[in-house]
């Protein structure tokens, strides 16, 4: 705020009520990531002013210096949080503005050429694009680098990922499966095993539609014996020891029923557009349905006929005749389903939930050639390739994190600090970590919001009935497109993704609220920057 013209006492009033709040006691305490997150979007700001202040002297070593340390923080903002891409938006408005500004023919400092202007466009695409992404990178490089060991987050990715990992428990204990092994076949996603047992789908459901009335199959959260298929090949083979490999054409025969695995054109309970999953007899599966218990194993990422292996080998069941894949969700089946989750057949084989994989295989005796370990290799993948799968990872991830809790607060409420937010309970000794900013600092900065609103509606309405009613002591919080245009003229409030700020010896500022749902601390920012306005005025 300094840097942007305001007095002393304006600047003192927003840094004590920022730096007074004791929501970032809560926030550091907790190693949460908004304190870092605010310090990176107020560096950003401010090297941008000072790059702003040097519009006038362009391609100098403090104008290089600016802008490219402007880069540097933005990329900084975008690698503590994701939330910090909006940090991008808020001042890459201005710099469009700026540089429709140089490319004006009439500009007051004159016409630039159409290749001064190239450099002018082509240093920020550089300080403001291509510096921050390769910062970017960087610190991945640098996250890739140290955390090279196994750890609690490895399921969130490829077993191709984590055996780059060194002591990584998947790799260590998968096992090479052989066909009449008996194996317990795990869904990644929702860690229901593949169960059934003998009681029978219901002849009609809810809605009215008839099922086979076959033998259940189901999803189990536990482990249990029903949970044991048996995998055999669909042709003849002599004697054992033929191991199953990526592509192969294989059958399932439930051991403690004695019945095969299949999916047929009959609506599943829960999704009438998917396949039902039963079992049926030895004698109708040898026979008659054959074709009908006949499933593909595809591995996730696997190369022909790689080998098929515990733990490792994440895969996709496809019945082979109707090109369905076995599918589960977290609705459980009604009573006659004991609660346990639905197992169908999904038409669309390349959705990710499609993904199963054989946690163990039970009974295999202890002296067996495949339980004995050599010492495993870390492998090698290529950089770009973990960091996209990793990008993938956080998007996929950060975007099912949509439930609820009772603890939670809604945006609206923050500025009025209606409802704090539990963050960690103790059942036993009822403690609690309760999240709540200073009531003083967050009141008074909402009241003045309401204040400040209201002396820029009043201005506007004199303005147009031609009172200055101001005067000279006048101020302006402009939209992007205004700032450059009219430096003088009368504000509009902004209260949506940015708010964009010019003082009046020109350079501009640009906080930052994510529409009031990004952190708490940015609030802070955004309301203590209107408070700091008004005291200036008033």
């Amino acid at each position: 705020m300094w840097e942007s013209g305001y007095s002393l006492p304006a600047c003192i009033v927003a840094a004590s009520v920022v730096l007074f709040d004791n929501a970032h006691i809560g926030q550091t305490r907790l190693i949460l990531l908004d304190a870092t997150l605010v310090l990176f979007m107020a560096l950003s700001v401010l090297s941008y002013i000072r790059f702003y202040k040097l519009r006038h002297a362009p391609f100098g070593r403090k104008w290089w210096k600016w802008l490219l340390l402007t880069g540097i923080c933005m990329s900084c903002v975008i690698s503590t949080k994701y939330v910090g891409a909006f940090t991008f938006f808020s001042i890459g408005v201005p710099v469009i503005i700026d540089l429709w500004d140089l490319l004006d023919i009439k500009r007051k400092q004159g016409p630039l050429s159409i290749p001064e202007f190239g450099k002018h466009l082509s240093a920020r695409i550089i300080g403001f694009i291509v510096v921050p992404f390769l910062m970017y990178l960087f610190w991945f490089q640098v996250h890739f680098t140290i955390l090279s060991r196994s750890g609690p987050g490895d399921d969130f990715m490829t077993p191709e990922f984590q055996e780059t990992l060194s002591d990584n428990l998947m790799t260590q204990q998968s096992v090479g499966i052989d066909y009449f092994d008996n194996i317990a076949m795990k869904h990644k996603e929702t860690k229901v095993y593949l169960h059934s047992h003998v009681d029978k789908y219901p002849l009609r459901y809810e809605d009215g539609r008839i099922s086979s009335q076959g033998q259940q199959v189901t999803g189990y959260p536990h482990n249990d014996t029903n949970n044991y298929w048996q995998i055999v090949p669909s042709v003849e083979m002599e004697g054992r020891g033929h191991p199953v490999k990526n592509g192969d054409v294989v059958r399932f025969r439930h051991l403690v029923t004695d019945s095969w695995l299949l999916t047929h054109d009959v609506a599943s309970p829960f999704y009438p557009t998917n396949q039902e999953f039963t079992t049926v007899s030895t004698e109708d599966a040898n026979e008659k349905r054959f074709n009908d218990t006949l499933f593909e194993i595809r591995i996730e990422n696997g190369k022909n006929k790689q080998q098929f292996k515990t733990m490792s080998s994440h895969f996709k069941l496809v019945h082979f005749p109707s090109k369905v894949a076995m599918w589960t969700h977290t609705t459980p089946l009604p009573d006659w389903g004991y609660k346990q989750a639905e197992i169908n057949g999904n038409k669309n084989i390349a959705q990710s939930s499609n993904i199963w994989y054989v946690e163990e295989i039970p009974g295999l005796p202890e002296d067996s050639p495949r339980l004995k370990k050599e010492e495993r290799k870390v492998k090698q993948m290529p950089f770009l390739k973990k960091y996209f799968e990793l990008q993938r990872a956080m998007f996929f991830h950060n975007n099912a994190l949509t439930s609820s809790h009772p603890y939670s607060s809604q945006p609206i409420q923050w500025p009025f600090l209606l409802r704090g937010v539990s963050f960690w309970t103790e059942n036993e000794t009822r403690q609690q970590i309760y999240f709540l900013g200073n009531p003083i600092g967050w009141w008074i900065a909402s009241s003045i919001l309401a204040v400040f609103s209201g002396i820029i509606l009043a201005d506007q309405v004199s303005i147009r009935r031609g009172v200055d009613a101001l005067d000279k002591r006048k101020f302006c919080i402009l939209l992007p497109h205004q700032i450059l245009a009219n430096l003088y003229q009368a504000p509009a409030l902004v209260c949506t993704t940015a708010l964009a700020s010019s003082s009046l010896h020109g350079p501009l500022t640009t906080f930052h609220s994510s529409s009031w749902a990004v952190s708490s601390s940015s609030t802070i920012i955004y309301q203590h920057t209107l408070l700091a306005r008004l005291s200036q005025v008033l």
